[in-house]
């Protein structure tokens, strides 16, 4: 039976010209990884030898299909591409949306076949996957490598870079720069960065630079006190007025969205009813227009430095260690791998090896 996507799939691919070896001649293929050239309007993506993502006007995301143009229907995406202007009409129409970090190809591609809105490629890599003590030393490099494949993965959710505490201690010059890098090598749709009022400037400077930015308020961890550690924001009447003074004057300085982590839930509220931002909330409460928590810790698979208030979805370190522990102990009692998994010689070749011993 052939699905829909794979009737589809093998119709764009039989555009191409076949060169007898069961082998299209697909645009972009060789040292360039995205094609530079549009066909038809397909886009055609190698992510893997023989494995390919089509792209094209008309389908509802991705496919993912191989040299003979067959389509992995477990792979598709259901979700149409998100935009700043999607974004945008679910909080004037007061629909919340997901956003969720990730920090690879994999996990990104099931996240868009579940309907994850938001991917952040958040500093948080730098603790929970490099095992940093905390987000300040995430190399820029690094992070942006894995913000390209998250995009690889989801190209279909709005991607949201995190912009590294290297990058801010640079030049402005050198900051534009690597914004840019973020956005035009990576893919995102907006970069986050952690800021105060007193950043206006930079905000301003990254929209001219057309880099969409994210306005990080409240808790931020690039800047955590050794001494007082890790403390929520916006529980006084003080804190509050300034955590909205700041959102006001960082949205007058072209911040296209804000993100309030650890900020007492009213003062999120009064943040969110007062600007016509969406606003991304991190332990702020139920009254943001979205909501974003660190993978690791919805999935219970630990590292960083986890809320205390974050619900857990599922315990994958249980799964994955109970799975690890049993092929540990097949290694050890000689259980797998067995005669059935492995690669044989053709037949009587084997005798030819150790007779001419």
């Amino acid at each position: 039976m052939l699905y829909p996507a794979e009737l589809r799939a093998q119709s764009i691919l039989a555009g191409y010209s076949n060169t007898g070896r069961n082998d299209y001649n697909l645009p972009g293929l060789g040292n360039k990884e995205r094609s530079s050239r549009f066909r038809k309007g397909f886009d055609i993506i190698e992510i893997a030898g023989g494995t390919y993502i089509v792209l094209a006007p008309g389908l509802v995301g991705p496919i993912l299909v191989n040299r003979a143009g067959q389509a992995y229907p477990d792979t598709m995406s259901t979700m149409s591409k998100i935009t700043l202007d999607d974004l945008r009409s679910r909080k004037r129409a007061g629909k919340k949306f997901s956003v969720l970090t990730c920090y690879d190809f994999a996990t990104a591609r099931v996240m868009d076949q579940a309907g994850v809105e938001v991917l952040l490629v958040g500093d948080s890599a730098g603790e929970v996957v490099l095992g940093l003590p905390n987000t300040r030393g995430t190399p820029p490099n690094v992070l942006l490598h894995l913000t390209a494949a998250v995009r690889r993965g989801a190209p279909n959710a709005f991607l949201l870079g995190d912009f590294p505490f290297e990058c801010m201690q640079m030049n402005d010059n050198a900051r534009i720069d690597w914004a840019r890098h973020f956005m035009q090598d990576a893919g995102c749709d907006a970069l986050k960065v952690e800021v105060t009022g007193q950043d206006a400037d930079l905000v301003s400077a990254l929209r001219d630079a057309d880099v969409p930015v994210v306005a990080h308020l409240g808790l931020l961890p690039q800047h955590i006190d050794p001494v007082t550690g890790y403390r929520a924001r916006g529980k006084t009447v003080e804190q509050a007025r300034e955590l909205l003074e700041d959102a006001q004057i960082l949205e007058k300085a072209g911040a296209v969205m804000l993100l309030l982590e650890a900020v007492a839930g009213e003062a999120a509220r009064a943040i969110s009813s007062r600007t016509s931002l969406p606003v991304i909330g991190c332990v702020a409460g139920p009254h943001c227009d979205g909501t974003v928590v660190v993978l690791h810790d919805m999935i219970g698979w630990g590292g960083g430095h986890p809320p205390r208030r974050v619900k857990v979805y599922a315990n994958l370190a249980d799964v994955m260690r109970s799975a690890f522990t049993a092929y540990v102990e097949d290694i050890h009692t000689g259980r797998f791998p067995t005669d059935a998994e492995a690669i044989h010689m053709n037949p009587g070749e084997y005798e030819k090896l150790v007779s001419a011993d």
